[in-house]
């Protein structure tokens, strides 16, 4: 189930770039929290952004955690190819007024399978 959740699916070249720009719910939920509490934040454009990755990220990660056994391999080669042209969207602001620090695919990645085992955990307790 998790598998499939995460990555059964081949890359969606024809609707996703080959970079996009990246942020993990947490940081963006602790943002809309942080500009509730500041006077400052009130009628601010907040950008949350963590970084740029591509779907060979993930799966390096992946192959560096060894979360999920089975997952494409991703070459050296492509590893070290750069991200072609693409919008970034500059994050400054929420840094600096709110002192976010984001993380990377790595731990996004890690987390949200951790919280894909608990939840099968919980739903096999529940049916069983």
């Amino acid at each position: 189930m998790m598998y499939n959740a995460l990555f059964a699916r081949l890359r969606p070249a024809e609707r996703t770039p080959p970079c996009f720009n990246c942020v993990d719910v947490r940081e963006v939920t602790e943002i809309l929290t942080k500009s509730l509490e500041t006077r400052e934040a009130g009628g601010q454009r907040i950008i949350a952004n963590a970084h740029i990755c591509t779907w060979e990220n993930w799966l390096i990660s992946d192959e560096r955690l060894g979360l999920l056994p089975g997952l494409n391999r991703v070459s050296p080669e492509e590893e070290s190819k750069p991200c072609p042209p693409h919008p970034f969207y500059v994050k400054d602001k929420s840094k600096q007024m709110f002192g976010i620090t984001y993380g990377g695919v790595k731990d996004t990645l890690k987390d949200t399978v951790a919280d894909w085992k608990l939840i099968e955990r919980r739903q096999e307790y529940m049916s069983g």
